[in-house]
Formats: C-alpha cells, structure tokens, sequence
C-alpha cells in the first residue's frame, strides 16, 4: 500500500511517501481503507521529536482519520465490513498512523461514523472537539450557566471550544490577534470578544465579568498565570496546555486566595474509555448542525510532507484545518 512515513524523527522533509507492506489484522482489529486524514499539531511534535513517544519503524505519520471496514478480526464485535468508522487515537502509544491507505486497528479504538454526517467535516472537527470536551468537561468541569474565557481562541481548538461550550449553555468571553479573528470568534458564539493586542483589553474585560469567570482556557503561546488570576472567581479552574518550552511564574499568594486550581493537560496522556466517551458527543453536535467546520486546505497523500510545512510555517491556517485526501 501507499503510506506517508518517516524513519528518522526531524523536518518535515524526513517524511517519505512510497510502498509499505498493509497491515495484517488480529482477533480483535479491523482493517480500514483510509478516506481522510487530519493533520493536527500533535503530529508535528510527534514527527520531530518534541514529544518522545513510542513508535514503530518505519512509523506511519498521523492520529486523526475516517474510512470505510474492509476486514475485521474472528473475535471482533463491534463493527461490520462496510460499515465507516473514525478515530484519532491512532499514531501514537506505539501504535501505526493513518497517512496511508489502510490501517489496522483494536476495535475499541475506533468510533462508528453516522451515514448523515460528511466523512470531511468529520475528520475535520473530531481531534479538536475531543481535546475540547476532555479540557472543558473532564478538567475544567464547566457546567451549564457557568462562564468560560478562552485566551487565543481563533485557532481549531479554540474555535471548537466556543461552539461546544455555547451549545452547553455557557458565557463565552473570548480573545484573539487580529480584528478578523475577533470577527470569527463572534460569529461562532462567543458573547463578548476583545483583541489581545490593545494595551487595555484586559480593563474592558473585567467590565463585563466584574465577578470573574469559572473557566480560563489559555491557548495561546505565552500563558500568563499571574494574568488569567485576573479575570477568575473563587474556586474557578485554569486549563493550560501550550507552549511546551515556557516556565511561567506561579503567582501562589493570588491563587491561594481565590482558591484556583490549574490544570496542565495533553490529549496523548487520555486513555481511550475516557477519550472515546465523547466520541458520541462530537457526532450529536455536528448531526444537528451544532458546530460549524471549516477546511482551510486538502492536500494528496503523496504531500504529507507539504501540509506539515504548511501547519509549522509562519502563516499557518489560523480558523481551518489541514486534511490529507488518500
């Protein structure tokens, strides 16, 4: 078969497409011939080395993908041959990516995918509305009525953040760079946006959330603690899970007094029952048209390489995600 994959971490100019044996499956594995593929940030640290995680040589590059069974192992119950499925619990803990034209898989990590829904769209929304779920409902534990601010929320994440916590009944305040992405912030759902880059946004903030917020998601890549104390109530929680290289300073004094907790969290350290349990939740939102997806680009598998060079460059797609077509 057709694959993406590297033999030594690095560049993306590591990345080679060519022949590779196709997988074998076992009792309990299913045999998917790939449709789509995402690439996400997770796969440029994997890819580089930033994140040290086992993988297999040659290793298929990505996590995020939708396809169609065409086998399945003599103990499998699950799925049927035909049936499509997603996943983006592939790529990493040891196990094969999915830039290539199938991929074999436990059927406990895999997630059936609705006739209705567009397998695009899908694959194009699944990554970031899961790491959304786990940070805000897991971690963050935000309930309905309550108050999130998403610090940097133009992005995938952040986008999908706004959606999810508007459906759920939830204030959203939001930030971003630029006054188009304050746009696009508002227009997801966020009731009151500010750009970042004014001297005194923060005043402006606090105008409308005197009391503070319950929730303080920073995904931008230079996390202030001693600034997201700012803007928290007693007892509210703070998500981080940016900026790999930053040593941010602990402001004790002020999340003492205010009783805050702070939570760092990277989706690669979920484990499947936990990240699988919102797998439905993602497929409910988009079957009724809950969230909006928006594809900046799709490349040809042949062009891996290309689209990671893309994603790490200086003017990365900032509200769209990147999709490999196999």
């Amino acid at each position: 078969m057709k694959a993406a994959y590297i033999n030594q971490l690095g560049a993306p100019e590591n990345i080679l497409f060519g022949d590779l044996p196709k997988p074998s499956i076992g009792d309990t594995d299913v045999l998917v011939e790939v449709s789509y593929a995402a690439v996400n940030n997770d796969d440029l640290l994997v890819r580089s080395g930033r994140f040290p995680i086992a993988k297999p040589a040659p290793y298929i590059i990505g996590r995020t993908m939708c396809g169609v069974v065409r086998a399945t192992g003599r103990r499998t119950t699950r799925f049927m041959i035909g049936e499509r499925v997603w996943s983006d619990l592939l790529g990493i803990h040891g196990r094969q990516g999915v830039c290539a034209q199938y991929v074999s898989a436990d059927e406990t990590l895999l997630n059936r995918l609705p006739k209705t829904l567009d397998e695009k769209k899908t694959v194009a929304f699944v990554h970031s509305g899961l790491i959304v779920c786990l940070g805000m409902l897991t971690y963050g534990k935000l309930g309905a009525g309550e108050s999130i601010f998403i610090h940097g929320a133009s992005g995938n994440i952040g986008s999908a953040a706004i959606q999810v916590a508007k459906t759920m009944g939830s204030t959203v305040i939001a930030t971003a760079g630029t006054q188009e992405k304050v746009e696009w912030c508002r227009m997801l759902g966020a009731a009151y946006v500010y750009n970042f880059t004014k001297p005194d946004y923060s005043k402006d903030i606090l105008k409308v959330i005197p009391e503070g917020v319950d929730v303080y998601w920073d995904l931008t890549n230079e996390p202030n603690l001693e600034r997201a104390l700012l803007f928290m109530r007693p007892g509210g929680r703070i998500l981080l899970m940016s900026n790999l290289d930053l040593h941010p300073a602990l402001p004790l004094k002020a999340l003492c007094w205010k009783d805050c907790t702070v939570k760092g969290f990277n989706s690669l350290n979920a484990n499947p029952e936990e990240y699988n349990s919102y797998g439905d939740v993602i497929c409910q939102m988009l079957e009724k048209g809950l969230v909006k997806v928006h594809i900046a680009r799709t490349f040809p598998l042949q062009e891996v390489g290309e689209a990671h060079r893309l994603l790490e460059s200086a003017n990365p797609p900032q509200s769209g995600k990147i999709l490999i077509s196999v």
